[in-house]
Order: structure tokens, then C-alpha cells, then sequence
């Protein structure tokens, strides 16, 4: 988190995360349209570490908070081992305290890389808070979005 802001700072909780092949603006430059939720990839041809799928994209509600922050996306292995950074650092600035109208965020996934075939978590932090654990604000917070790595089947891989 970031002390920017004098005074009260409120994390924002996660209301919908989803990660997905992209995700289309409105009109007005909002996210729309989720296109092709991936819950579940496999590595490609014979490749056995290191997959770095191309363009993965996080869609994110968040609703209310208050303050300055940098976040970013983590992905470790659901048994918790090896948690690395997956997206650049984003600053977030919410200014209303409690707003009912949850912020759209479209998060693009390039430097994703997976180590190796396992089942992954990926999380969203706002400075070193780990907006999927509970906290006073949020006792029943919204899970870390759970994605499946295959291994190669000598095969285009890909999204399955």
C-alpha cells in the first residue's frame, strides 16, 4: 500500500476475478464482453517448463476501498510453493470511500509464465496485501482464480 493518501486507507475487495483469452470495451472504454474464460491449459508440442501463454488478460471487479495503491498479480501453486510476480506494478487511486459501483479493471497477462504442468493460483495485492485472504473488511473474501497447467501431449496445446 502506498501512504500517499493522509489518513484512512481501505483495500478494495475483489468482487469478480477471471482470467480469459481477452475482453472487449464498450463504447465508452469499459470492459464488456469476457471472451473465452481459461480455467485450463496444456503445454505445447513437447515443451515440459516454462510456457509463457500469449495474451491472457485478468478481468477484475473491485469495490470500494480508499487511498493510493500499486497492484499487481502474483501466481503460486495452490500447495502455495513458488509464488512469482505475473504482471507489472498498476497505480490504483480510489477516491470514493464505499462506492456500490464495483471499478472494471482488464489486466493483460504477458510476462505469464508457467513453470511447469501443476494446478496455480493467481492473486491480486494491493502493496503486500493479499486481497483473497480474509481480513476485518472482507471475513469471506472472494478466492484466487485457480487455473490448471497440463503437461504436453505433443499437441498444438493451448487453452483447453
Amino acid at each position: 500500500m502506498s501512504d500517499d493518501v493522509p489518513g484512512r486507507l481501505e483495500p478494495p475487495l475483489v468482487r469478480l476475478a477471471v482470467v480469459c483469452e481477452d475482453v472487449d470495451e464498450s463504447a465508452d472504454g469499459r470492459p464488456a464482453i469476457i471472451r473465452f474464460p481459461v480455467h485450463t491449459l496444456q503445454f505445447p508440442g513437447l515443451l515440459e517448463r516454462n510456457y509463457q501463454v500469449p495474451g491472457l488478460v485478468l478481468y477484475l471487479q473491485l469495490q470500494g476501498g480508499f487511498g493510493s495503491f500499486d497492484l499487481r498479480v502474483r501466481m503460486r501453486r495452490v500447495d502455495g510453493s513458488r509464488e512469482v510476480t505475473v504482471s507489472p506494478t498498476y497505480r490504483l487511486i480510489l477516491a470514493t470511500p464505499g462506492d456500490a459501483v464495483p471499478l472494471e479493471l482488464a489486466l493483460k497477462l504477458n510476462h505469464l509464465v508457467f513453470p511447469d504442468p501443476d494446478v496455480y493460483e493467481l492473486m491480486v495485492y494491493v502493496g503486500e496485501l493479499n486481497l483473497h485472504e480474509p481480513r476485518d473488511a472482507a471475513p469471506r473474501p472472494f478466492p484466487p482464480v485457480v487455473v490448471a497447467a497440463l503437461p504436453a501431449t505433443g499437441a498444438e496445446g493451448g487453452v483447453v
